[in-house]
């Protein structure tokens, strides 16, 4: 194959993705698309908002129920609601066959890099190809028990993320230096930064975040940390906990918010609180108090040292 001719589809790594450029594209097109059972909307990732002609449109990646067949789609900016029975991309323009990892958010860049080419270059070649799977790496995800091996046991072999966020005082701002400081591979490594001293104008949590695979979360208990219980448990729509697929989050809280917009006050004392996801309320709360207790010990060891 002639890496200076347009194509249909390329083989790299194991992985098969297509373009839709060939003489081929309307029958791969039909088959994969009849595969696909989910549509979901994505903004443009934000290396990618400089193109200003991304921005005209909605992106939807779609996915086969095994994970092994990929589809990028978009539509007008705009041009839909979530009533509308046409909910979804109008065309369809680019695909991936058997990933290595089910990851979303590689998946989307890797897909969007093509139509970046495209739209810069008229046209992908194989070694457009070949260099965009080079500069995509998929992330090999550990399983939670490496960074929290207190956890509950149903959930030692789930592959998660540990992500730091911040919520922001009324005349603070956040850059993204502060998120490469505040990382940690570990549930003990950022107790010890929640337990510390509060950063000026800034709340900072981490979160158990759930890749490649989707737990089946409908609750959450939400409490202080300190604190043994009392408040009902929260229950939340099964597509808001799909689309998050959060297991915990471990956060800096104040007592009282200012400014116009609430946020939290500027130089205020920190309490900690814990929300734990579950199946249903009972888990919820047998997650919440197994994950308490583990980060009471982490506190205390933290605060001795």
């Amino acid at each position: 194959m002639s890496g200076a001719s347009p194509v249909d589809r390329v083989s790299v790594n194991g992985m098969e993705l297509i373009t839709f450029e060939g003489c081929q594209k309307f029958a791969i097109h039909y088959a994969m698309r009849d595969r696909i059972k989910c549509w979901e909307h994505h903004p443009v990732p934000r290396a990618l908002r400089g193109r200003d002609r991304l921005l005209c449109h909605d992106y939807w990646l779609g996915y086969s129920a095994n994970g092994r067949d990929w589809l990028l789609g978009r539509s007008r900016r705009n041009d839909y609601t979530e009533a509308d029975e046409a909910y979804g991309p109008t065309d369809i323009i680019a695909g991936l066959r058997c990933p290595p990892r089910r990851n979303e958010e590689t998946i989307l860049r890797l897909l969007l890099g093509l139509e970046v080419t495209r739209l810069e270059t008229g046209r992908i070649r194989a070694g457009d190809i070949a260099r965009l799977v080079a500069e995509t790496p998929f992330p090999v995800y550990r399983p939670l028990q490496h960074c929290f091996p207190q956890g509950p046991e149903a959930w030692h072999e789930l592959p998660v993320e540990l992500v730091v966020g911040f919520r922001v005082s009324e005349g603070a701002c956040i850059q993204g230096g502060l998120f490469y400081a505040f990382r940690r591979d570990s549930l003990a490594d950022a107790m010890a930064v929640l337990a510390g001293p509060r950063q000026d104008g800034v709340l900072i949590h981490y979160s158990l975040v759930v890749r490649e695979v989707i737990p089946l979360l409908t609750c959450v208990a939400d409490w202080p940390l300190a604190r043994r219980g009392g408040d009902p448990v929260r229950r939340y729509a099964a597509s808001r906990c799909v689309r998050e697929r959060v297991l915990l989050t471990l956060r800096q809280q104040t007592r009282q918010s200012s400014g116009m917009f609430g946020g939290p006050r500027y130089f205020s004392p920190t309490t900690l609180w814990l929300s734990v996801s579950g199946f249903d309320e009972r888990a919820a709360l047998s997650h919440w108090y197994h994950c308490a207790q583990a980060l009471r010990r982490l506190r205390t060891g933290a605060l001795a040292a």
